[in-house]
């Protein structure tokens, strides 16, 4: 799907392949029918990728995202992605932060889990955080002189 940019009016919808660019002084406020609401700020960058009856999933390019995800179905469920980590919620409140390819995750209520793209999965529960750096391999580190 090709990267869509529109300006958002008060009532407009946010399509799959669509980016939220949010300045940095700025915020978004985005309220989903199931009661589901995301603010965005801090020059966030932030695309639908699915959205269908048992799945919805955003990626969250960087700044911040506090979500207060209303309770899915057994069979739905919600996920933001960030470069660093892919969190799954079923009914709960956290915030996701990126900046310098670091995500740090925040569980205000309920529970999440952290699926980091390196690493083991963890489940976070509510009053907890915990940041996921890039990780170091190999093969992205510089050679010594």
């Amino acid at each position: 799907v090709g990267d869509m940019r529109t300006a958002l009016g008060r009532t407009d919808g946010v399509a799959v392949g669509q980016a939220i660019d949010v300045t940095t002084n700025g915020s978004v406020r985005l309220l989903g029918r199931d009661g589901t609401v995301l603010e965005l700020s801090g020059a966030a960058s932030v695309s639908v990728s699915t959205a269908t009856s048992s799945e919805r999933r955003m990626l969250l390019k960087e700044g911040r995202v506090r979500a207060d995800v209303a309770r899915q179905r057994p069979d739905a469920r919600f996920v933001l992605e960030t470069p660093q980590v892919e969190i799954t919620v079923v009914g709960t409140a956290f915030t996701a932060t990126v900046t310098n390819q670091v995500t740090t995750v925040d569980v205000e209520e309920g529970a999440v889990v952290v699926k980091p793209m390196h690493g083991p999965v963890e489940r976070l529960e509510a009053g907890n955080h915990k940041r996921w750096p890039v990780e170091v391999t190999p093969a992205n580190t510089p050679a010594p002189d």
